[in-house]
Parts: structure tokens; sequence; C-alpha cells
């Protein structure tokens, strides 16, 4: 099952985004999607049984993006999928 996330998942989308982005901290991640889906952006759970083993993290970004000529484009800032 997929999901769309909202700011009581934050802690479970940064413990899925650390496993990408390990320089930062938990916490930190935590806030940031928090302050990420009070914006235009949207974040995604993916659910094998009741265990998340996947996020994705969706946004329009207004700066240049590759192999674009047009803005605002849609990005895939960030997705994550754990072996299940």
């Amino acid at each position: 099952m997929i999901r769309r996330a909202d700011k009581e998942d934050a802690g479970t989308l940064a413990a899925l985004a650390i496993q990408m982005w390990d320089s930062h901290e938990l916490q930190d991640l935590a806030e940031d999607f928090e302050k990420t889906m009070e914006g235009k952006a949207a974040c995604f759970i993916g659910y094998d049984g009741n265990d998340p083993v996947a996020f994705a993290q969706c946004g329009l970004r207004y700066d240049y993006v590759e192999g674009t000529d047009s803005s605002p484009v849609g990005y895939l800032e960030g997705m994550r999928l754990i072996n299940c």
C-alpha cells in the first residue's frame, strides 16, 4: 500500500530517508519533512504489510532543472525503497 504522508509521519519518513542521506541527523530530517509538508510538496510512504519500506518526496522546483525549459517543474526530490 502507498499513501500520502502527513506531518505526523515525519519521523517515519526520516527513518527511511536517513538510510539514503546518512550525513544528516535523524531529528533534522524529521523537522525538514514537517516543514516540507507545510508547503506545496507531497511525501508518500509505501508499506509492506504494516512495515514502512519506501518513501518519495515530490515538489515543485522554481530554479533551473536540467532538461527543462519551463518553470516551475515537478521534481522527485528523493525516493528510497528498502529491500523487502
